[in-house]
């Protein structure tokens, strides 16, 4: 005996399953189990729920239809193909969540943390977002009261001012925003953790500068501001890379 999970129609519209959707139907050599391909994210985690308790149901009504016999091996065919049909409706929530749209904002934060500090890795990204967040409204830039006022504000961002590969590289994968890049995608998340405030423990501890003496010329100099202001040592943050500091 098999069971088998058929995906619904191309062409058909996305909803919400429904358990007429897994009920047993007789196929030549098994139990055939219709599964619907969910790709409408805003059914959320109400679809989730809705599948496992389908989960559920079907099996034991797949008990009933094939008898005591065959019950055990069912039980197993059934759960491995859901539970494998869910994880796939999952991963496209996932993957369309990725592509949901940004704001105009938030595609330049993105773009620039990635100019700003792609090579330095994930808290290295981190830190240089919540520097451009800690300027928001503060002392010197009291007047740029959003992020955007902020990065365009004159001769702040090396990335913005003079657009680097790693800068027009993300602002054109923004543009055309398919989940593909794995690399990008962990990138957007942790700035938007931030900017939309799920994040909200700051590792620089208030810092509103930075530099990189590796990108000094010459190299491993410091610019003229670095001796008005406090240094900030950042554990995981090599000072080769990137140096913080606050008023």
């Amino acid at each position: 005996m098999k069971v088998t999970v058929k995906a619904r129609p191309k062409g058909t519209e996305p909803r919400l399953i429904n358990e007429a959707d897994f009920e047993p139907k007789e196929e030549p050599g098994g139990i055939g189990v219709q599964a619907v391909d969910i790709t409408d994210e805003r059914n959320g985690l109400a679809v989730s729920i809705v599948t496992v308790q389908v989960l559920i149901n079907a099996t034991f009504s797949l008990m009933k239809t094939t008898g005591d016999a065959d019950s055990l091996n069912i039980l197993a065919q059934v759960l491995g193909k859901l539970t494998a049909a869910l994880i796939e409706l999952l991963t496209r929530w996932s993957l369309a969540g990725k592509k949901a749209k940004l704001t105009e904002a938030e595609k330049l934060l993105i773009a620039t943390v990635c100019g700003e500090s792609i090579e330095f890795g994930e808290f290295g990204w981190k830190c240089v977002t919540w520097v451009i967040k800690n300027r928001v409204g503060k002392k010197y830039w009291v007047n740029q009261k959003t992020v955007t006022a902020v990065i365009t504000a004159p001769g702040q961002f090396d990335a913005y001012l003079h657009p680097n590969v790693p800068y027009r590289g993300m602002m054109s994968y923004l543009n055309n925003r398919d989940g593909s890049n794995q690399s990008y995608e962990k990138l957007i998340s942790v700035v938007l953790s931030i900017y939309r405030k799920t994040d909200t423990v700051d590792p620089t501890k208030g810092c509103n500068f930075y530099y990189s003496p590796k990108y000094m010329v010459p190299s491993g100099s410091a610019p003229s501001w670095a001796s008005s202001y406090e240094y900030i040592p950042i554990n995981g943050i090599d000072p080769w890379n990137l140096k913080f500091y606050k008023y």
